[in-house]
């Protein structure tokens, strides 16, 4: 009942959950697993909801243009790679409540990730620096939490 009315008041102020424009406005927590296993096929992967918004790829970039966590020294073991990426991740979800971007793990670094509505793919971001990169070849994933 509750998620009914949810739902009618999500539908009421911002619109159906549907296709809008190039590339889903929304996808599932299944969807999300599909485009996990075709692209990177991850040994582990937790996927936290069950639907998501997707990202359009210029909002990515106006935020991280915006955002100064790459400003911040790299300091092995205090800050590195995993603080960057957590650090990434907290201020994608206060900002962004509910869009589809996580944490990847490879053998020696970790990193985010968000699928990009346009392209409706999953793209990786260097916190570090902010560039925003599809997977290299030979590229190999431990881990990933959306």
């Amino acid at each position: 009942m509750l998620e009914r009315l949810l739902e009618a008041i999500w539908r009421y102020f911002f619109g159906q959950k549907e296709k809008i424009g190039p590339g889903k406005l929304w996808i599932t927590g299944e969807e999300m697993s599909a485009a996990i296993d075709r692209d990177y096929s991850p040994e582990n992967y937790f996927i936290s909801d069950r639907e998501f918004e997707t990202w359009p790829l210029q909002e990515m970039k106006d935020f991280l243009k915006k955002d100064l966590l790459d400003k911040k020294d790299y300091v092995d073991e205090i800050h590195d790679c995993d603080d960057f990426s957590y650090e990434l991740m907290g201020r994608l979800n206060e900002r962004f409540p509910g869009r589809a971007h996580g944490i990847i793990w490879t053998e020696a670094h970790a990193l985010n990730f968000f699928y990009c509505r346009e392209y409706e793919t999953i793209f990786l971001i260097e916190p570090q620096n902010d560039k925003i990169f599809y997977k290299p070849k030979d590229f190999k994933v431990h881990l990933m939490i959306g």
